[in-house]
């Protein structure tokens, strides 16, 4: 009997300890019901951003373009100056408005000054679209613990805790929300690049149309060809980093107007044109900046940037700079062996296809040690030679009787053969070797750190 008594009592708490909490879930339903949220406003529907702290008022405002791919909407800079705006800047900020954000909860009311919220301290955000009134209006304060930002809503005293991306995406210089990119394009963007020295062209590329593929439309994006013709393979891997490195090239530094970077008359112009008809233009100084920079200005406009020399050294090479290079583009993994051969003496490795290792199969009972292997496989895989060797025969490069050859079998039974020629030494006193291959007549020159990369691969140096 004391036992079904037991019983009957825990099962009342039970029920109890059940309605208490479903008392306090819905007061918490209904409690975050009742937090106010940050309108969603589209990325497309944006029109203009204020962004105003106790300094300045930093005014961004979106200008429609036409193309022939349809409108496209840039950001400037409308005060306290006025210039292009960094896109990628203005889109960071407006994804944090792709959807509602909901305030977490509710911290305090009437004690700005605590949070950063106060005239003197906050930043107000306003996003508008087409009406005269914001989308979005509120103040944001410190940052708060765990990702979340203080806020403050527009004509309301109540402090919030809200994840908005953190001040550091609203606040800035007027001057940190100038446009750093350059160019500002994608590689399959592109159809054309033109580099002029003078009143010379130096370097001309075109893209080839698209390959069709084999349900009757086109695979991606054609290759690039030199232009004019020169009468060998252009180099893909050069001419794709080299339109990627300008389409993303961005300013360290903006040195302004009056900057004298040597531009009357530059050292060259850089031109690239687009799919959608248009073309961007940048003109490159000839005054010399330290560090590895260079100055750069858009062609047509008077502010001076200063840029990493990289992408503009790239596009100052000459047509036989791009000229193909690649002796090998194998996949890895569809290795079965490979072999080396100097004289008498010959090293077999063989990958196991399990675990993606190798072992000595000849000479028998030695181990290998996996890092130089792995480096020497995925140097011959994707190996490109240093420069092409114009007007050496095989003969006197050595290659007839090579002193070495390196082999990869595939899974399918196909060779890949390198034949390691002669040494020499360039006019700056580097070591150089003459190699070829099977699947080339050419005569083709590699460094002394990649030959030596590969022979470590089969425990030689």
């Amino acid at each position: 009997m004391k036992s079904q008594q037991k019983t009957l009592v825990l099962g009342v708490v039970a029920l109890l300890l059940l309605g208490l909490n479903m008392v306090d879930s819905g007061s918490a339903e209904r409690l975050s019901d009742t937090l106010p949220t940050l309108s969603a406003v589209p990325r497309e529907d944006a029109r203009r951003i204020e962004l105003s702290n106790a300094l300045n008022k930093v005014v961004l405002q979106a200008i429609d373009e036409e193309s022939s791919l349809g409108n496209m909407r840039i950001w400037q800079i409308a005060a306290p100056i006025e210039g292009d705006a960094d896109q990628i800047a203005v889109r960071t900020l407006l994804n944090q408005f792709r959807k509602d954000v909901p305030l977490d909860v509710k911290v305090d009311a009437g004690n700005p000054e605590a949070y950063g919220l106060d005239a003197g301290n906050g930043l107000v955000v306003e996003i508008f679209t087409d009406g005269s009134e914001p989308e979005v209006s509120f103040t944001i304060g410190r940052d708060a613990p765990g990702g979340s930002s203080f806020v403050r809503l527009s004509g309301d005293d109540s402090i919030y805790r809200a994840r908005v991306g953190g001040r550091h995406r609203f606040e800035r210089d007027p001057a940190d929300w100038r446009n750093r990119v350059l160019m500002g394009f994608d590689e399959p963007m592109a159809t054309a690049v033109q580099v002029k020295r003078g009143d010379t062209v130096s370097l001309g590329l075109t893209r080839l149309p698209p390959e069709p593929s084999l349900d009757g439309g086109v695979a991606g994006t054609g290759l690039w060809s030199l232009d004019p013709d020169p009468g060998w393979p252009t180099d893909q891997t050069v001419a794709i980093e080299m339109l990627k490195s300008l389409g993303g090239m961005r300013a360290g530094e903006i040195m302004g107007k009056d900057f004298q970077g040597g531009f009357e008359p530059p050292l060259g112009v850089i031109t690239v044109s687009l799919e959608d008809g248009s073309s961007r233009g940048i003109e490159i100084g000839s005054r010399s900046a330290f560090d590895g920079a260079a100055f750069v200005r858009r062609e047509g406009r008077p502010e001076v940037y200063k840029v990493s020399s990289a992408p503009i050294l790239r596009a100052l090479q000459t047509p036989a700079d791009l000229r193909e290079r690649t002796l090998f583009a194998l996949n890895r993994i569809d290795i079965d062996t490979m072999t080396y051969e100097e004289g008498r003496l010959r090293v077999l490795l063989q990958q196991d296809l399990a675990t993606r290792f190798w072992r000595v199969i000849e000479p028998q009972n030695i181990d290998v040690d996996m890092r130089p292997v792995f480096y020497m496989v995925n140097t011959f895989a994707e190996l490109r030679a240093d420069a092409v060797a114009d007007g050496v025969t095989p003969g006197e490069a050595g290659l007839d009787q090579p002193s070495a050859m390196v082999t990869a079998r595939m899974i399918s039974g196909r060779e890949h053969r390198l034949r390691i020629g002669r040494s020499f030494l360039t006019d700056q006193g580097l070591r150089r070797w003459y190699v070829g291959s099977d699947d080339t007549d050419e005569v083709y020159e590699l460094t002394d750190a990649q030959v030596e990369k590969l022979k470590q691969g089969f425990g030689r140096s």
